[in-house]
């Protein structure tokens, strides 16, 4: 950064001397205008602060009688004829936090020639001689010379206060300045010698300081005094014929600096060496700018505060600097050239000149910045130099006496030639006399031609030029950011001779990356001719490309007739991971027919370790352009497909005649989640059922329920078959059945009655229990039904049973009061009705015989006896009783 120039500040500082009657203000308040004749008044422009006041005096372009400083000793520099310009207000008035503040100036518009030609700056040692110019009217006057240590941005700091209604900054300058009373003489002119002892850059004010009872600060003039730190010795040619560069040697009186030095030179057309700084302001900050031949130095923001060069002084560089001056000066009028930072105390500098400069004198400018020292100028030099026309050169040789002459000539004389007339001229010969001088020529000069050439003709130059200088050049080429001409030129060069070149060159990589974003196609045809050539360099050079670029070009090849082989073998010779990304961009950019057709021609091996390394997403989005070769050579667990399979069959029992529930069990043992499926029951190569099932996800069961109905006992097979029209794709076909034998049976109950034992022999006219004891021997629960008993074709009695269940009996009581006597059938029957359907429909009866007898005599006539019996007693005591009577 260049934060300090003396020339510049010298401009600086004279430009402040009109920012004053601006004020630096937001907004004028009252916006009147207040005339104060030059004639009636020595102070043109006045600033009141509250009760304080900074009055600044007139000049005019009489130097004897401008108020001007005057400096002397030293070196001298010339400066260019400055004019200054003032267009805006002559008065304004305005409040700052809370402080009164009012501006009057003499005019509003000015124009002022600045009357010295040269200034001075000064080495330490230096004896200044410092000389006021003042008016006649000021003889005897007693005023003080003030010497201050300061800086642009301090000064224009104090200022900026002052005109914001803060006088202390300007004060404190004031207060530590080196000050000298000086009464000036009959003429009002006052001299005095100062013998400078240290470096840095100053401000010289003539001014009359009155603190009692109110601050007032009259300041007459002002000036810089610029003090260097160091000299130098600079060499430069006093003449040089445009069209080469003026070469300034710099030695610097000073040791190397360790923060470093930076160096820089500028050549003005002396004609063109004046200044018109213009001042216009419409008396607020935003519309206040000054200009130096339309360049800014400073302007107003909209935030109140002033921009030194319209960007601010920290953001200043040398690029700025070099703009700006040509702007200034005139962009043909001036070369300028800076050094970075270095630490060294000499170096050398080229200003170019060109047939765009006008011959004449030139003032050569040379400066020196140390970053040490706050990035000040520490040594400066003006000097001069002059630029001559050229000789008239020779008519330049036809076309036919080039092709004719040596090849050295040849050689000698297209490299003293500009570019574009060398460009011009290889255009036109002949391709063979072209390839020969660029054989030799220079390799820079090479580089710069095949820049400028036509596409056409490099193609032409480059296919017949030796391998080795056709790769030098295009490598140097590509380092000199010339990689796009080059690859335009390898799309148009002979296939041979392109892809040949492009396996030789270190920088394949980058020519082909650029080959392949301007043509692609063009570019596939290249690349495949370079696998013919040598597949190993091919895969190198491949390998430093980026996938992206890759994946265009592999589609590209794919396309070509016959070619999705090539694009096979590099896939196989690419690294794993090269390979794997390359893979699925090209899915990315959807050319899935041209990946497949890839595909076809891969190894089983490398197919697989692709594929496999594909996401599930991508698998399945190449997979219905597959071939079935390609299908077939892909290992199965990596399908992008579902795998259902039934894993069971679950059958409680198998009952005749009554409904059966058929648990059947499938798992989606694929890659993928399964789209809805049918599952069929098919019992003895009967289809019972066809069911439905929902998405089944990967590593997931469902379990479909079916119903079958045996119709007769036996052995039945069972097959359940998953996706029984093969309408979903996977992984494995041969998995979608499942069978299970069954044996029904029928389930019945079985009924079997017998007759508890009896006595061996009955009575007649007793009655007796019987005892019927019925069983269920079956293997289902007995409803409701009879149980009767029977004697001799007559019924006995019948019971009724709700439910026996299987394998339980339960006992019947009947009551039986034989009444003849003989041998009887007695028969128990269950189910007599046939109601309850059986096992065994025979074993529904028991049977016993039983003997009916007539009870003893004694039994019969007992009631006789008894009745004999009684009769006798009653005898007996009836006897007795008469007796004793």
């Amino acid at each position: 950064m260049f934060k300090k120039n003396s020339l510049l500040f010298t401009f600086f500082i004279l430009s402040l001397t009109f920012l004053v009657i601006i004020g630096m203000t937001d907004t004028l308040i009252n916006g009147s205008y207040v005339s104060l004749s030059s004639s009636s008044s020595l102070f043109v422009v006045n600033v009141s602060v509250n009760n304080e006041k900074i009055m600044f005096a007139d000049h005019s372009e009489d130097l004897a009688e401008g108020n001007w400083i005057v400096l002397s000793g030293g070196t001298s520099v010339v400066l260019p004829p400055i004019k200054l310009i003032y267009n805006g207000v002559s008065s304004a008035s305005y409040v700052r936090d809370g402080t009164n503040i009012t501006i009057q100036s003499a005019f509003n518009y000015r124009v002022l020639n600045y009357p010295l030609t040269t200034h001075q700056v000064y080495n330490v040692g230096d004896t200044v001689t410092i000389t006021f110019l003042g008016p006649f009217g000021l003889a005897g006057k007693n005023l003080t010379l003030c010497i201050i240590n300061t800086s642009p941005i301090e000064a224009r700091d104090a200022l900026n206060d002052a005109f914001k209604g803060n006088l202390t900054t300007i004060k404190n300058l004031i207060n530590n300045a080196i000050k000298v009373n000086m009464t000036l003489n009959s003429t009002g002119d006052f001299s005095y010698n100062i013998t400078v002892s240290s470096p840095g850059d100053y401000v010289v004010l003539v001014i009359n300081e009155t603190k009692i009872p109110n601050y007032i600060l009259e300041i007459y003039s002002a000036t810089l005094l610029e003090v260097l730190d160091y000299s130098m010795i600079v060499s430069a040619p006093s003449s040089v014929t445009i069209g080469n560069p003026v070469n300034v040697n710099i030695n610097l009186n000073a040791p190397q600096s360790s923060t470093g030095y930076r160096y820089g030179a500028l050549i003005i057309y002396e004609p063109s060496y004046m200044v018109e700084i213009k001042l216009e302001t419409n008396g607020t900050v935003p519309g206040t700018i000054a200009t130096g031949n339309g360049v800014v130095l400073i302007n107003g923001t909209a935030n109140r505060v002033f921009k030194i060069a319209g960007i601010g002084l920290e953001k200043i560089n040398k690029e700025f600097i070099s703009q700006n001056i040509g702007k200034a000066f005139g962009a043909n009028n001036v070369s300028i050239s800076f050094t970075d930072i270095i630490n060294s105390n000499s170096t050398s500098l080229s200003l170019m000149t060109d047939a765009s400069m006008p011959a004449g004198k030139y003032i050569l400018l040379v400066g020196v910045w140390e970053t040490q020292t706050g990035r000040r100028v520490v040594s400066f030099y003006q000097g001069y130099v002059i630029l001559t026309t050229p000789p008239t050169p020779p008519p330049p040789p036809t076309i036919e006496e080039i092709e004719a002459m040596p090849i050295e000539k040849a050689v000698e004389y297209i490299q003293s030639l500009s570019i574009t007339e060398a460009s011009s001229i290889l255009e036109k010969i002949s391709v063979s006399r072209a390839v020969e001088i660029f054989e030799s020529m220079a390799m820079d000069r090479a580089v710069n031609l095949i820049g400028s050439l036509s596409v056409e003709r490099g193609a032409s130059i480059l296919e017949n030029l030796s391998m080795e200088r056709a790769k030098n050049i295009v490598e140097n080429c590509v380092i000199s950011n010339l990689t796009s001409k080059v690859a335009e030129i390898a799309i148009i060069m002979n296939v041979d001779k392109s892809a040949s070149l492009i396996l030789e060159v270190t920088v394949a990589p980058t020519i082909l990356e650029t080959m392949v974003e301007m043509n692609s196609r063009a570019t596939a045809i290249i690349v495949e001719r370079m696998v013919d050539l040598d597949v190993i360099r091919t895969v190198e050079i491949l390998e430093d490309m980026s996938p992206e670029s890759l994946a265009m070009l592999f589609i590209e090849i794919a396309r070509l007739p016959h070619t999705p082989e090539t694009v096979a073998k590099l896939l196989e010779a690419l690294s794993e991971e090269k390979a794997i990304e390359v893979v699925k961009l090209i899915i990315d950019l959807g050319a899935l027919k041209e990946l497949s057709e890839v595909f076809e021609h891969l190894s089983t091996e490398r197919l697989n370790l692709i594929y496999g390394s594909l996401t599930m997403k991508e698998r399945l989005e190449i997979l219905p352009y597959l071939s079935s070769t390609t299908f077939s050579k892909i290992y199965k667990e990596l399908l992008p497909l579902p795998d259902l399979k039934p894993t069971s069959i679950v059958i409680s029992e198998a009952i005749v005649e009554k409904p059966s529930i058929v648990n059947v069990t499938v798992v989606n043992i694929g890659n993928v989640d399964s789209p809805e499926f049918k599952v069929s029951l098919i019992v003895n190569n009967t289809v019972i059922q066809t069911i439905t099932s929902r998405d089944l996800l990967v590593n997931s069961e469902t379990v479909l329920s079916f119903e079958w109905t045996p119709l007769s006992e036996g052995i039945y097979e069972l097959k359940a078959i998953v996706d029984p029209e093969n309408n979903i794709m996977e992984i494995n076909e041969d998995n979608n059945i499942i069978i299970k034998y069954v044996t029904s049976k029928v389930v019945l109950p079985d009924l079997i009655v017998s007759i508890a034992k009896l006595p061996e022999s009955l009575e007649i006219g007793k009655e007796y229990n019987v005892s019927v004891i019925v069983k269920n021997i079956g293997n289902d629960d007995a409803k409701q039904f009879s149980v009767r008993l029977d004697f001799d074709g007559r019924t006995i009695g019948t019971k009724i049973v709700d439910v026996l269940l299987a394998g339980s009996e339960k006992s019947l009581s009947f009551t039986w009061k034989p009444e003849v006597d003989g041998t009887f059938t007695l028969k128990a029957i269950a189910d007599p009705d046939n109601k309850v359907k059986e096992l065994n429909e025979t074993n529904n009866t028991a049977e016993v015989k039983v003997t009916v007898v007539a009870p003893p005599w004694y039994v019969t006539y007992w009631p006789l006896i008894i009745l004999i019996i009684i009769i006798i007693v009653l005898y007996v005591v009836l006897r007795y009783w008469s007796k004793k009577s």
